[in-house]
């Protein structure tokens, strides 16, 4: 409680009622400091079946509706990895939680409780497909892997090339279609042309009946050469088509991503370049803490021998 007395923010990760168990619930926090921010993580929402239950990503976009929607061809729903709910659901929203609600504390001076769960975020930051999937619009009124979004359109899809590789195609207006059919047309061999009696026309972009017969087209077309190769093919057009590239291949900014958005005035500090730095050892903040806490030298180092917190050396320092 001292240190939540001189807090701004506390972070509740766990699960519903594991720190009002240990006396650290909001209504006690709140009351030592009405400044504070207390902002509640969980994955599924804080009430009905499954508030108590333990889950990971893919169960929490199951439940946000927006994992069915994501259906490659109509088929199986595939997760993307843990961004949606995880970070893009969970973290970030949570984030923008506390961050709104220091705002609103610069106002009022007091703090409040922030509540953000995985499945909700999920739902929100897909707000776009799931409303326009609601009414009906064009964009998503196909059942899911055959809508312009989601793989269903051949201008908008990933096609392989030549050397095994890929490229992204994402021509949806038709201003820019007909620049990528003026782009790629003269690169096909004749051979390849003359193998193709109907080749697509700006015209017909968007008539449904037309595109089984397109996206052959285009897997024919693209197999035709290797990706750096159509990559400099589209590289200063507006063609609407970049190089897929591996992750090994996209680190222009080096082996850890680096900090976004980009504050000018107050820039976040670089991340140190090595992955093996970016990765906290468990217990790394301990020693910093507990003297944050009020704890002397020599208290933390009994609570060392005795194996309450972990000393981790580190080079020549020693840390916590």
């Amino acid at each position: 409680m001292a240190l939540i007395q001189r807090s701004d923010v506390l972070i509740d990760p766990f699960r519903p009622g594991t720190l009002e168990k240990l006396g650290l619930g909001p209504d006690e926090c709140l009351k030592r400091n009405p400044k504070l921010v207390y902002a509640r993580l969980t994955g599924y929402r804080r009430t009905g079946p499954y508030a108590k239950l333990a889950g990971h990503d893919i169960n929490y976009a199951a439940l946000s509706g927006v994992l069915a929607m994501l259906r490659p061809n109509g088929g199986v729903p595939s997760p993307p990895m843990n961004l949606l709910a995880d970070f893009a659901g969970g973290g970030s929203i949570c984030v923008m939680g506390i961050l709104m609600a220091l705002i609103a504390r610069a106002k009022s001076g007091k703090g409040q409780i922030v509540e953000a769960d995985m499945m909700s975020g999920a739902r929100y930051v897909s707000s776009f497909p799931l409303l326009a999937r609601a009414e009906n619009a064009p964009l998503f009124s196909e059942p899911a892997g055959q809508n312009i979004l989601d793989g269903g359109a051949p201008f908008y899809a990933v096609y392989r090339t030549s050397d095994d590789k890929f490229v992204s195609l994402g021509a949806l207006e038709p201003r820019f279609y007909a620049v990528f059919l003026q782009t790629l047309l003269p690169k096909l061999p004749e051979s390849f042309l003359k193998g193709h009696s109907t080749r697509p026309e700006v015209a017909t972009q968007y008539d449904r009946d037309t595109w089984p017969a397109l996206r052959s087209f285009l897997e024919a077309a693209f197999a035709t050469r290797t990706r750096d190769e159509w990559e400099g093919t589209f590289l200063d057009t507006d063609s609407c088509v970049a190089p897929v590239l591996e992750p090994e291949e996209a680190k222009e900014d080096g082996a850890v991503p680096a900090p976004a958005p980009v504050l000018r005035s107050t820039p976040a500090r670089l991340p140190e370049q090595s992955l093996a730095a970016h990765y906290l050892e468990p217990g790394s903040h301990s020693a910093a803490v507990l003297a944050d806490l009020g704890r002397d030298e020599v208290d933390i180092q009994r609570l060392v021998a005795d194996g309450v917190v972990r000393q981790v050396r580190h080079r020549q320092e020693s840390r916590l």
